[in-house]
């Protein structure tokens, strides 16, 4: 038996695979759907929870977001990437503190560029911005090809000097290009960039 999920056709009954591969294919309703499904029977999958946390996150539902990560994390703290996701979702909903702990836990297990970044963020929505510097600086170095810790720690420089944006700018727009030498087509980096040269002496 063959049903259709909002425009893609999967097999009744599906199981995880067909969840992933909703996933990647951006139908993340269908995903959703896909995902109910399978831990409707298998309640205690784990990867089930976490992607069905992705795509909820990937269509702003946020509380639903949150509360599928933490399930995961509740029964397993040592899965790095949901604690990081979790951090994600958390400052959604503003809930900035608890994102910070998600973060920190995320770095401490995996530590990746991605991982690092993320706590950055944390630091930047509890207007920390030294520590989001570091953290940012640290993602760079574990991957100089990601594009987003240069945006966002040239974003943590501006903040960082809001009564004298000029004073930072310089070191800023350095973020800037190469965060746009990385991605030429970024819209958000462009305006970055764009506000950047304007607040320059």
């Amino acid at each position: 038996m063959i049903v259709a999920v909002l425009g893609w056709t999967i097999p009744a009954g599906a199981d995880y695979t067909d969840g992933y591969l909703l996933y990647k294919q951006g139908n993340y309703e269908g995903a959703v759907t896909a995902l109910t499904e399978v831990l409707a029977g298998q309640p205690d999958h784990e990867d089930g929870h976490y992607l069905l946390g992705l795509c909820y996150h990937k269509l702003g539902r946020y509380e639903e977001a949150k509360a599928a990560l933490q399930g995961v994390v509740e029964k397993n703290p040592e899965h790095a990437k949901a604690q990081t996701n979790l951090a994600r979702v958390l400052m959604k909903l503003k809930a900035y503190n608890p994102a910070l702990e998600a973060a920190k836990k995320g770095v401490e297990l995996l530590g990746d560029s991605s991982a690092y970044n993320v706590l950055g963020l944390a630091y930047l929505g509890l207007e920390q911005y030294d520590e989001a510097d570091q953290a940012f600086g640290k993602a760079i170095e574990k991957d100089p090809r990601n594009p987003w810790p240069y945006n966002n720690r040239g974003y943590a420089l501006i903040l960082k000097g809001k009564d004298a944006p000029a004073e930072y700018a310089s070191e800023a727009l350095k973020m800037f290009d190469k965060a746009l030498e990385l991605n030429p087509e970024n819209d958000l980096f462009k305006r970055n960039r764009e506000f950047v040269v304007g607040v320059m002496p």
